[in-house]
């Protein structure tokens, strides 16, 4: 007789389609440990044996489950409506958007029984979802007699639909390809989750409204506030068809800008016309909101202008403030680069609007970008307090990334230093203009040579420091190959930059000041024998740095805050905790290996680095970052440390991990 776990992670291996799935995937479907997950998969392994079933273990790719003429007996011997994948999280956002689409209310059984939970657990859900919603000002009220519904303002009600449906999980059935891109600025993966929430028809309707506002318009919106604009405006014509109306006196005060006032007039007409509606002037209210928070080419004329509710803001001072702060920390003076205080400018002209009425963008590149620049990242993550003095809110996550990209491209000399092939199909005349194109939106970047296809394969890896490609799938023989399309978007120029960023690290000599063998030493390791929480962790490691000198008095409570902001889990149960540089003495590691996984906000962790850096030299503290990411990440890092009884032997592992990562 299978275990309940075991059979769990058989139902999700048969409806895999013959795909691999990681332990890491499996543990958190199921809500449990990667060693609850491998401790089942011997069981699992075992019925799959006595029955001849294809099981197979591939390091790097994970699991999967050949089925073969067995594929109709296992599907229904297992089937997947049953499978009871939930975690709490999926569950509080399934409470809350149900709730919110349902005109009805619903009761705990009802719940329990889409769930596959009791009635007691969903009490519990609702009373998270509660907690979670009161910032948002919206309640769930269980009334005897009646059910369980929720009540808010429809402004509220809306922006937190949107969040809620961005935590679906994709299923596999539903994902689109890249073949029915209806713009390409949006992704495959996000393009197939607004067709399952709001149907395919409508979400190409919509897409076609906000193109011809563009075209109209003369100007085109950036490629994150584009898909925000398509995804609320879904969001608003399904609340419409509902009969879900916003509230008389939304907004209490609103100056108006004339030119966002007639392009709002323009997309109330394009959408009247495609879903045969008539939006009413609240409606076109919140579109004229929306639309403030969209970022456009030539959007530079409208900054500055008096909109922003409840004070006057004035963006050329902000963007000042900012700039000076994030010059202070990283030690260099962006104060005289006009092309960045541009481009902040008009980052912070649509970011606060966003952020002030909870229109959330989505930044593919999030972990990336915090992984790859975290001194950038950090100083923009400080300087964003910025939002909560003028608006009384904190930016998301994605907001933060998108500015630290803007600083981190200051960072670079505007040297053209990085000679490059363009390849490519459509003749020479495109790729001269493909190449103007790349070398407008990235300095560094040097088109030396404009190759067709059939060249690809003679391309001289000492001739060239990058290739650049419209053909994702060509085969060129060179470490560094960036893929683009013919538009050079946003994601395109990341993507490039990227790959530059690689180039350099490679060739870039790595005597730095600072190194992780300078900055670990064995006092400052700590193999701990009782089981602690999060927070007293951390409180030990602070405490530590600071009676050795180290950090300032209140560097535990500023390490707290920016983990109640933005998690340090790096996966693998791995976190990575640190505070600001202006609380730092002198930079230390402090390495910590717990008693046992201890609840990491969204994970679990059992080896934590606690990092005390400081900015004074940005190359070597970005060097740093990059070759402890990578160790940290190696998965026979990890091991080893876990299997480490002394700190004599965790730093024995470390430094034979950095003399690998180094050489």
């Amino acid at each position: 007789m299978l275990s309940k776990y075991a059979s769990e992670i058989i139902k999700i291996l048969v409806h895999q389609d013959d795909k691999f799935i990681t332990n890491a995937q499996i543990a958190k479907m199921l809500n449990v440990s990667e060693r609850s997950v491998s401790s089942y998969m011997n069981e699992v392994a075992q019925y799959c044996e006595e029955r001849n079933y294809h099981l197979i273990r591939k390091r790097g790719k994970g699991i999967c489950l050949r089925l073969g003429v067995h594929k109709e007996e296992l599907e229904q011997e297992f089937p997947e409506k049953n499978l009871c994948i939930e975690t709490r999280e999926y569950r509080i956002s399934y409470i809350i958007r149900t709730l919110i689409e349902s005109k009805e209310p619903y009761t705990a059984a009802l719940f329990a029984d889409e769930l596959f939970v009791s009635k007691a657990t969903i009490r519990t859900d609702i009373e998270k979802a509660n907690q979670s919603l009161e910032a948002d000002h919206i309640k769930i009220y269980q009334t005897t007699g009646r059910g369980i519904e929720i009540k808010g303002k429809e402004f509220d009600l809306r922006r937190v639909l949107v969040r809620e449906n961005r935590k679906i999980v994709m299923e596999k059935e539903d994902r689109i390809t890249d073949e029915t891109f209806a713009d390409y600025r949006i992704e495959p993966e996000f393009y197939g989750r607004l067709v399952i929430q709001y149907r395919k028809k409508n979400v190409d309707r919509v897409i076609y409204c906000v193109q011809r506002l563009e075209r109209k318009i003369a100007s085109q919106m950036n490629d994150y506030t584009f898909c925000m604009a398509v995804e609320y405006i879904c969001n608003q014509i399904k609340r419409l068809k509902k009969e879900c109306y916003l509230e008389e006196n939304m907004i209490n005060r609103l100056g108006l800008v004339d030119e966002i006032t007639e392009w709002a007039d323009y997309l109330i007409n394009y959408l009247n016309h495609e879903f045969k509606m008539n939006i009413d002037p609240r409606e076109g209210l919140y579109l004229y909101i929306l639309l403030l928070a969209v970022e456009v080419q030539n959007s530079s004329r409208i900054v500055n202008k008096k909109f922003l509710l409840d004070k006057e803001i004035h963006i050329q001072d902000v963007t000042e403030d900012v700039i000076d702060y994030i010059s202070s920390i990283v030690g260099k003076n962006f104060k005289e680069d006009m092309l960045l205080k541009t481009s902040v400018a008009l980052f912070l002209n649509s970011s606060l609007v966003r952020v002030r009425f909870g229109f959330q963008i989505h930044n593919p590149f999030l972990d990336e970008i915090k992984q790859r620049y975290p001194a950038i990242f950090s100083a923009c993550f400080t300087s964003s307090q910025v939002y909560e003095k003028l608006i009384g809110q904190f930016p998301s996550e994605d907001e933060i990334a998108y500015m630290a990209v803007l600083f981190e491209g200051a960072m670079e000399e505007k040297k053209r230093n990085i000679n490059t092939a363009i390849v490519g199909s459509g003749g020479m005349g495109i790729g001269q203009i493909l190449a103007r194109k790349v070398e407008d939106k990235i300095p560094e970047i040097n088109v030396t040579s404009v190759l067709p296809a059939n060249s690809a394969h003679m391309i001289d890896e000492d001739q060239y420091d990058l290739v650049i490609t419209t053909i994702s799938k060509l085969k060129i023989p060179h470490p560094y190959v960036a893929y683009t399309t013919p538009i050079v978007s946003q994601q395109d120029v990341y993507r490039i930059q990227k790959k530059c960023h690689q180039m350099k690290e490679t060739k870039k000599n790595h005597n730095q000041e600072y190194t992780i063998s300078s900055l670990i030493k064995k006092e400052f390791i700590l193999v701990e024998k009782e089981v602690m929480s999060k927070e007293e962790i951390l409180k030990k490691g602070c405490d530590l740095l600071y009676k050795n000198g180290y950090v300032k008095q209140g560097f535990y409570e500023d390490v707290l805050k920016r983990e109640e902001i933005s998690a340090s889990v790096l996966g693998g149960g791995v976190a990575l905790p640190h505070g600001m540089a202006n609380l730092v003495i002198k930079p230390a590691v402090v390495v910590m290996k717990c008693a046992q996984r201890t609840e990491w906000q969204d994970g679990c962790v059992d080896i934590v680095f606690l990092l005390a850096l400081n900015f004074e030299d940005i190359q070597s503290t970005r060097a740093f970052f990059s070759s402890f990411y990578e160790m940290t990440m190696e998965k026979n890092t990890t091991y080893l440390i876990r299997k480490a009884e002394t700190e004599e032997e965790i730093m024995n592992v470390i430094m034979n991990s950095m003399n690998e990562t180094e050489e």
